[in-house]
């Protein structure tokens, strides 16, 4: 009857709900821990080589701002 395909409908939607705060903790986590690794680089004054290509310090900058709008973004979204 009806009653059976509303609560199945509820119940996918917590479900999916569940999935995607895991899915924003995650990503919040993920971005969280690269933003700290640009903030140590640009901290410390590390260098950054791939392969004979040597990453400017102005990327970690960048790379900073964007990361930590999106780990901000993560953790407003993951509550």
């Amino acid at each position: 009857g009806e009653h059976g395909f509303w609560s199945s409908l509820v119940n996918k939607t917590s479900d999916q709900s569940i999935r995607h705060r895991g899915y924003t903790l995650i990503t919040a986590v993920l971005f969280t821990i690269i933003f700290g690794l640009h903030l140590a680089r640009i901290a410390y004054g590390w260098g950054a080589i791939i392969g004979s290509f040597e990453i400017p310090m102005w990327f970690s900058w960048g790379a900073l701002f964007i990361l930590g709008v999106l780990a901000y973004n993560g953790w407003k979204l993951s509550r």
